[in-house]
């Protein structure tokens, strides 16, 4: 929680103090413009000072202090996507080079330029926060295998992953997304971490539908980075009572219409994930060996040790402008179906939202139901 929050605040602060060195008039004073800076960095800070405080006291501000902070978190990282955007236009390749030896012009488009920024930052806020507000979209995908049996052709697994249920996402939503991958009638359910974001006591009622979840062989849950930042092992314990079978650097063998599957799930991998202690003494003859892993680089020792499909989520898909974009290149197989090897890796890009309640992703939250076909 420490690092988080740490990292979390020099994020804020970047942004917040960017926004008002680039935004506020050249004719403001400096200290002016550092007020300007340290209001953006307070409204936005507030955010991981409601973590420290639930964390440590169990004390929980009013629902709309979360909806307010969260919301200028999600409006400033917005807001210094498109103005970075702004500024390289205008200062690489000299677009208004040719301008330049007219100050009061420069100066007036320079002013038009903020303005644009503003509008497209609030419009994309608000186009976000609507299709955060809306249930996930359940999206289908095939995973071709090679030598697939035919008694596994058509087997299907609901795929669910970071929910973030917390200030802003309750019972509503949870009970949508239980009927939404209970009316997907699938073999098995797959959850792929961060539940939460709060204590169980804190959360227990919010979480209860998730009892609810139903599929021909269970629902298996293994935990996220998240769960380790409300305390893991409560969470575990919440998670069998409500009837899921958590896998923690283990595997249970399911068997439908006489074939034996592995399903192995690893802790996340802040914490001592094992994708090899979770095949310890699985069954040579399995027709299928799936690993749950909360983040998707965990596909490189999987692929290694012959999984032949990955379930992972912990991305978001980047969630909102400007991560959309960049999260492709900082992480592997940020979203979507991906190829290593033998191994199938699908990345789910979350139910809910973590933070903003926004999303600029293509899709609005995202529930998965894959089907396993026998690859041509």
């Amino acid at each position: 929680m420490i690092v988080f929050l740490t990292v979390l605040i020099g994020v804020i602060g970047g942004i917040s103090f960017y926004a008002a060195a680039r935004l506020t008039p050249a004719s403001w004073s400096f200290g002016a413009r550092a007020a300007v800076g340290v209001l953006l960095f307070a409204s936005v800070a507030a955010v991981p000072a409601s973590f420290v405080l639930r964390s440590f006291t169990g004390i929980a501000m009013p629902a709309p202090f979360y909806w307010i902070t969260f919301s200028c978190m999600g409006l400033a990282t917005i807001l210094f996507g498109v103005l970075a955007i702004r500024d390289i236009l205008w200062l690489g390749g000299g677009l208004l080079g040719a301008l330049s030896a007219d100050p009061e012009r420069r100066r007036f488009l320079l002013e038009m330029s903020h303005l644009a920024v503003l509008a497209a930052a609030g419009a994309t806020f608000v186009w976000g926060a609507f299709r955060a507000a809306r249930p996930p979209t359940v999206v289908t995908v095939e995973i071709p295998l090679r030598d697939l049996p035919d008694e596994l052709a058509g087997f299907t697994i609901a795929q669910i992953s970071d929910l973030h249920v917390g200030p802003t996402i309750g019972r509503k939503a949870v009970g949508e997304i239980v009927a939404a991958v209970n009316a997907l009638e699938a073999d098995l359910i797959a959850f792929t971490g961060d539940v939460a974001d709060g204590s169980v006591e804190q959360l227990r009622g919010e979480v209860e539908g998730l009892r609810h979840l139903r599929s021909r062989l269970g629902t298996f849950f293994v935990t996220g980075n998240h769960e380790y930042y409300w305390d893991a092992p409560a969470w575990v314990a919440e998670m069998k009572r409500l009837g899921m079978r958590v896998l923690l650097n283990s595997h249970e063998v399911v068997e439908i219409r006489g074939r034996r599957l592995v399903v192995a799930g690893v802790t996340d991998s802040s914490w001592k994930s094992d994708p090899q202690a979770a095949l310890a003494g699985a069954p040579a003859d399995a027709a299928l060996r799936i690993l749950l892993a909360h983040q998707p680089q965990e596909a490189f020792a999987a692929a290694a040790l012959g999984y032949q499909l990955q379930l992972s989520g912990h991305t978001h898909g980047g969630q909102l402008f400007p991560l959309t974009w960049l999260i492709g290149l900082v992480l592997p197989f940020a979203r979507g179906l991906h190829r290593l090897r033998d191994l199938w890796v699908y990345t789910n890009s979350g139910a809910g939202y973590w933070g903003p309640p926004v999303r600029t992703t293509k899709i609005a939250g995202e529930i998965t139901r894959l089907v396993l076909v026998r690859e041509p």
